[in-house]
This record gives structure tokens, C-alpha cells and sequence, in this order.
């Protein structure tokens, strides 16, 4: 079974986050696929044809870049092989394709629930769900087998592509099974537009029901489990917070 890992380069700054992401891999049989658009038109795509990368082009936007890769994963993937978001800008540890391929089965996609989150400064967040409760469907962290798998609806702002493909999977009969957390972390950046536009001091209040603890500086081994979590210190939820998150989403749509 091959791994496709899709990803859109929408600047040539990524690119260097990308092939470190698949290089790092445990699982060799992997194709990257990279779809450059928007201001990654411009970027060099010397470094990812050497390292092996199919590199293609799309329209501006995020479902337009993931389902030009997912076209591109068709013309060449068997129905048994497993399609993997890859997001640019995020982090991915060593066995992060190696623990999707082991849950993946035909009807189960996967994703991770519960993650790790890197903020702008350096610290890092983990994001764990009590008991009896679901956690959110994190988008970077989906796929599926070639043989289950839709394109990526058109939603009508810059997010909410992921939860769309979600709610479309979902009614094709597909269940979705939670990767245990680890070798993946999302990743905040100060100089970075990212696309579901919560600020960074809001971000916790989407959460809930979740528990967000502060786990001190970045770390890669804890991310990796190759090092226990510290018990951090908790981050309180405030749902007058999650309010005014709500407004700006509105907001943002409306615009």
C-alpha cells in the first residue's frame, strides 16, 4: 500500500517544512504531492522534483488545491493505496503516516482527534478530550483509502472545506477512526495568513469541552512520544470567548 500525502504550496517559504515533514517518514512507499498556487506559483519546484514529489498547479483556494492532488492521486494510486492532507505549515512526525496506514481500512478513514498545538512563541498546547467525548475531526490529519475517497466540497470562505468533506464521507457511509495522538502537530504562526481565521489568543475557546493544558517550550520528542508530556498547567475555557469567536467567523464569511 502506497501513501499519498497531498499539500498545497501556496508560498515558497513551505517547501523546505514540506520535504523535511516527508523525508522524516518511517514508511518509504510514499508519493508527495505538491500542488503550488496563489503566491507559491512563483516558488522553485527544483527541491521537491529531486526528493521525488509530483508537482502540479491549481486555482487559488483550499479545496481547489487538495482536489488537484486528489485528481492527480487517481491517475496513478490503486484503490487499495491511502490518501493523506498534508498540510504545509504543520508538523509531522516520524511514524504519522506509518500509525494512518495501520488504522486505515476500506470504509474507515482516519484522522486525529486529540492533538499537540505549537503557538507562535514557542509554547506548546496539548489538546485532549474527556472521556465519553468525541474531539473534533482535526483537518489536517484526514484520509482514507483511494477506494473511499471524494473530492473536497467548495465552502463558500476561505475554511470550512475540511468539515464539509467530513459531512460528505459521513453520508457516503464511511466511519471515521481516531489515530492516537502524537506524531502530528499544528502548528501557529505570527507571520503566517492561515486559512480558519481565529486569532491566536482565541484559539483555545473552539475547543470546549476539551482539555488544553500548556506543556512548557516546544519539543519535539514529546510530540513524538519519545518523551512523557509534563502535566503542563491547564488553559480554562471561556464561553463568552467562544461568543465573540463565533461573530468574527460570521464576520469573516460575510466578507
Amino acid at each position: 500500500m502506497t501513501a499519498w500525502l497531498v499539500t498545497g504550496i501556496d508560498s515558497a517559504a513551505w517547501v523546505g517544512n514540506v520535504l523535511a515533514n516527508a523525508l522524516r517518514q518511517t514508511v518509504h512507499d510514499l508519493r508527495l504531492v505538491a500542488v503550488r498556487n496563489g503566491n507559491g506559483l512563483a516558488s522553485d519546484a527544483g527541491a521537491l522534483l529531486d526528493a521525488g514529489a509530483i508537482v502540479i498547479e491549481s486555482e487559488h483556494g483550499c479545496a481547489e488545491y487538495v482536489n488537484a492532488g486528489i485528481a492527480e492521486v487517481r491517475r496513478h494510486a490503486a484503490p487499495s493505496d491511502l490518501f493523506l492532507k498534508f498540510d504545509a505549515d504543520d508538523y509531522y512526525g516520524p511514524r504519522y503516516v506509518e500509525r494512518a496506514l495501520a488504522a486505515a481500512e476500506p470504509g474507515v478513514a482516519v484522522c486525529q482527534t486529540a492533538i499537540f498545538v505549537r503557538m507562535p512563541g514557542g509554547e506548546l498546547w496539548s489538546v485532549t478530550w474527556p472521556s465519553g467525548i468525541t474531539g473534533v475531526r482535526q483537518g489536517p490529519t484526514l484520509g482514507c483509502l483511494v477506494r473511499d475517497l471524494l473530492d473536497f466540497p467548495r465552502a463558500p470562505s476561505d475554511w470550512g472545506e475540511d468539515g464539509l468533506w467530513l459531512k460528505a464521507m459521513l453520508g457516503a457511509g464511511v466511519e471515521f477512526c481516531a489515530v492516537p495522538m502524537g506524531h502530528f502537530c499544528y502548528l501557529r504562526h505570527a507571520d503566517r495568513y492561515h486559512a480558519f481565521p481565529i486569532a491566536d489568543e482565541s484559539l483555545r475557546h473552539i475547543w470546549g469541552p476539551a482539555e488544553v493544558r500548556s506543556l512548557g517550550p516546544w519539543d519535539e520528542a514529546v510530540v513524538n512520544g519519545e518523551r512523557p508530556a509534563p502535566d503542563g498547567v491547564p488553559i480554562p475555557f471561556d464561553p463568552h470567548r467562544l461568543a465573540d469567536v463565533a461573530d468574527a467567523l460570521l464576520s469573516a464569511r460575510a466578507a
